[in-house]
């Protein structure tokens, strides 16, 4: 019968809550090592030191605040000796801070390399056992198992709930939305992880009837491979509940302001095109693709639709309103009626604002949008600075977006208090936006190189 060693990460101090759920296991040859993080080493490190004292030849890492079904490890051991994988996972009920029940996926490097569904309390043969990275503090779990598939180990999804862990304010597990995001970033340029065409970002506010129509228009309608990131903001208990339920999206909390929601979404977009939409929003067939499309895509900072924006508010408000009703099945009526009244000339930084798509290139070449500022007037901001790199914004005429408050947005307090700041940083920039982008004077903005 093989050894299996069951090592234990430990802060000095801290409550060791798994203990009494190993010794109760009733798989009869385990060996129980706790290794005690004196000197803040990180739980990499700590469980590394751990495997070297280990004398099984099947390992198990176990979080001190996790409470294990006693029958796991006997069936995580019965499933490697009749499929002879080389590491075995399970599902776990999360508790505490979290709630609800984490399923797995079946066993595929593929889906791996999209996102880690494989928990650290896993069974692996000691022989293939990598070593955790020392110098990645977070998703080190799902570096460890990339790194193993990449070299040709292949795991097995056990279907069984073999385990409770505790989710407490505090601990690496609760960080911050920056730093997840930044250590997922880590792991995935490590890995060379390239997966999706687009990444689409919404930030998520409080009204649950216009997010789920908006979510359903966007599956529905967008094209090629994409990746939905939420970033949830001080959301209501329903939302938040609603947000639990959206196994195909990746949902953040964080209490950033908009502006650096937007930026930090993008920053660890997997995807080659970008795009931020307001949660407020109904999309139409192919509008990503369209708007890929846009004409000299590659000078374009970034480019935005049509929409139910207008100057002549008094012909477009009973029309905006109906198509506010009839939800996003009828849509594309209505926009056929928009378009008689639709401002050609529209202001970009404007469209922008509420649906702002970019290739990341240009986005990194631009760089974040400066969260000092609200959102339109950041937005007005970074193709301003777009214009220094010869990029100039563009307004596709071919693809409609419908934005329902887009009657809130009336010319007049478009930039609010932030106009004397942006005139001060940009004047010739302004000067071009104001006169909604006539062709003759970006042209001579552009070639100056400002």
């Amino acid at each position: 019968m093989k050894k299996v060693s069951v090592i234990i990460p430990n802060k000095q101090g801290r409550e060791l809550r798994c203990l009494e759920s190993i010794e109760n296991q009733n798989y009869p040859e385990i060996e129980m090592i706790v290794e005690v993080d004196k000197s803040n080493q990180g739980a990499a490190a700590t469980r590394n030191a751990g495997e070297k004292k280990a004398k099984g030849e099947l390992l198990f890492f176990c979080d001190d605040d996790v409470m294990l079904e006693p029958d796991l490890i006997t069936k995580m051991v019965d499933v490697m000796d009749k499929t002879n994988v080389d590491f075995v996972y399970c599902d776990y009920n999360r508790a505490g801070a979290l709630f609800g029940t984490h399923e797995a996926m079946d066993w595929n490097p593929d889906e791996l390399r999209k996102d880690n569904y494989i928990s650290t309390m896993s069974l692996i043969k000691r022989e293939k056992f990598p070593g955790f990275r020392h110098d990645c503090r977070m998703f080190d779990d799902w570096d460890l198992f990339l790194t193993m598939a990449e070299q040709g180990c292949v795991g097995y999804h056990l279907p069984y709930t073999g385990f409770t862990a505790f989710f407490n304010e505090g601990d690496i597990s609760m960080a911050n939305a920056r730093d997840s995001l930044f250590w997922k970033e880590w792991v995935r340029e490590l890995h060379e992880l390239t997966i999706y065409d687009y990444s689409i970002v919404i930030v998520a506010r409080n009204n649950l009837k216009l997010l789920k129509q908006y979510l359903e228009s966007v599956l529905a309608f967008t094209g090629g491979s994409y990746e939905i990131l939420i970033m949830a903001n001080r959301a209501n208990p329903n939302v938040k509940e609603f947000l639990d339920t959206c196994d195909y999206a990746k949902v953040h909390e964080t209490r950033e302001n908009y502006c650096d929601m937007v930026s930090m979404a993008f920053d660890v977009a997997y995807g080659d095109y970008l795009c931020m939409l307001r949660d407020d929003c109904i999309v139409t067939p192919n509008w990503n693709h369209k708007l890929r499309n846009s004409k000299d895509i590659k000078s374009t900072s970034c480019t935005g639709p049509m929409t139910s924006f207008a100057d002549s508010f008094q012909r477009i408000h009973k029309m905006v309103r109906m198509a506010n009703l009839v939800g996003f099945e009828n849509i594309i009526q209505v926009q056929k009626e928009l378009n008689e009244v639709y401002d050609k000339k529209a202001m970009p930084a404007k469209i922008c604002s509420f649906c702002f798509f970019t290739s990341k290139i240009i986005w990194r070449n631009v760089g974040k949008l400066d969260s000092s500022l609200g959102i339109e007037a950041a937005v007005t901001d970074w193709i301003c600075r777009g214009f220094l790199y010869n990029h100039v914004p563009n307004v596709n005429q071919s693809v409609y977006v419908h934005n329902y408050n887009a009657l809130a947005h009336k010319e007049d307090d478009f930039w609010k208090h932030d106009r004397p700041e942006l005139y001060k940083r940009h004047p010739q920039g302004m000067k071009i936006l104001e006169e909604k982008l006539n062709d003759d004077l970006i042209k001579k903005f552009a070639d100056k190189r400002m």
